[in-house]
């Protein structure tokens, strides 16, 4: 990919060499149902939790079997399917929209209990 996006084939992509280690464990922790905000070069997450690679490779060429249809920056890969939202070309941008995520989550937990928090 690296090589494609040299040659102007793709227009961006952020390899992961040398890195792939963490972003797997990652994947292979985190619940079924828990949500990822990666980074750049955590894209390796999505297809440990099962995302088709051919369904990836097409998100990065933002071609016709890309599931955002285009709608993204290439190789900024997301998809509701394994929980996974799109990582942002500005670096630690997934810290506060992980947690404002995870604060949406808690509270709608808290009004489906009954439970009403003040904050």
């Amino acid at each position: 990919m690296t090589a494609m996006q040299r040659q102007g084939r793709v227009g961006f992509y952020g390899a992961a060499h040398g890195q792939e280690a963490v972003p797997i464990a990652i994947g292979l922790a985190v619940g079924a149902d828990d949500w990822v905000f990666p980074a750049l070069r955590e894209q390796s997450i999505m297809l440990v939790r099962g995302f088709p690679l051919r369904a990836f490779i097409a998100q990065v060429f933002g071609n016709a079997g890309d599931v955002l249809k285009g709608r993204q920056m290439p190789s900024h890969p997301s998809a509701r399917s394994v929980h996974q939202v799109s990582w942002s070309s500005c670096v630690g941008t997934q810290i506060p929209q992980a947690v404002g995520a995870a604060w949406a989550i808690a509270r709608a937990q808290d009004r489906r209990r009954g439970h009403w928090s003040h904050g």
